[in-house]
């Protein structure tokens, strides 16, 4: 049985090393743009993200579907993200847990959840909403430091643990 997310929950969103724009840039302020965390067309469930508790951080920068691919990691914390939502006036924010490639594979607990409310569908409706979910990306992209980028990652050694330690 997976729990559901605590507030003070270590989270991971993933974000690509290469495309345009460059999501992930050291050498700017912030380093992280803030289309790093707009809803793709693969989270019309909500924003993906994935439990540090439940897996490493080696780990949680693969995507099986993906094999090639390297991805940053970028570290963010439960509590945070819902208050950058309330600044920007958007409903609570929710962290349901569903499975993904990695979790069916290692069973529960699954360390794939999602931001419910920082949905694909509603984005493409437009109006308000998408005004604040734009709004939340650019404020969350403004607070991420240096320090909270990991990677860029690419698949991991069968050496590396999928559950942390």
């Amino acid at each position: 049985m997976t729990p559901p997310v605590d507030n003070s929950e270590v989270l991971f969103r993933q974000a690509p090393r290469r495309g345009t724009p460059l999501f992930v840039d050291r050498t700017v302020t912030p380093p992280v743009h803030r289309l790093a965390f707009r809803p793709t067309p693969n989270d019309a469930d909500g924003l993906s993200l994935i439990r540090a508790k439940f897996r490493s951080l080696e780990w949680s920068g693969y995507r099986p579907e993906k094999d090639d691919s390297e991805l940053y990691v970028i570290q963010l914390i439960a509590e945070h993200l819902c208050k950058v939502a309330e600044r920007v006036e958007l409903p609570p924010l929710s962290f349901p847990c569903s499975p993904d490639c990695l979790d069916l594979l290692n069973g529960e607990p699954n360390a794939h959840c999602t931001i419910a409310q920082i949905n694909r569908v509603d984005y493409d409706k437009g109006g308000d909403h998408k005004k604040r979910i734009l709004s939340w990306t650019e404020k969350l992209s403004e607070t991420i430091k240096i320090e909270q980028i990991h990677g860029p990652f690419k698949k991991p050694a069968s050496h590396f643990p999928y559950r942390p330690a």
